[in-house]
């Protein structure tokens, strides 16, 4: 039942306008937002998930790999 939960499109407000997108990404994005709003609970969590996306030890990366600029600003962020 929670997976099913998670794939359903809710509405949000993106700019002027409004999208139906999983609740899933919707919590993402909630979670991003908190943590460029300095919620330091948001950004350990992502700066967490980030670092295992990048593992240098890891036979495949999960997503493409970071630019330099998206780690300078990761970064920047973490020591905020």
């Amino acid at each position: 039942m929670m997976l099913e939960e998670t794939h359903r499109a809710i509405k949000v407000s993106v700019g002027d306008k409004v999208v139906k997108i999983p609740r899933a990404k919707a919590l993402i994005r909630k979670i991003f937002d908190a943590a460029l709003h300095g919620d330091a609970t948001a950004l350990k969590l992502i700066m967490g998930h980030l670092a295992t996306l990048v593992d240098p030890n890891a036979d495949q990366p999960a997503e493409a790999p970071l630019s330099a600029e998206e780690i300078a600003i990761l970064e920047l962020l973490s020591k905020a």
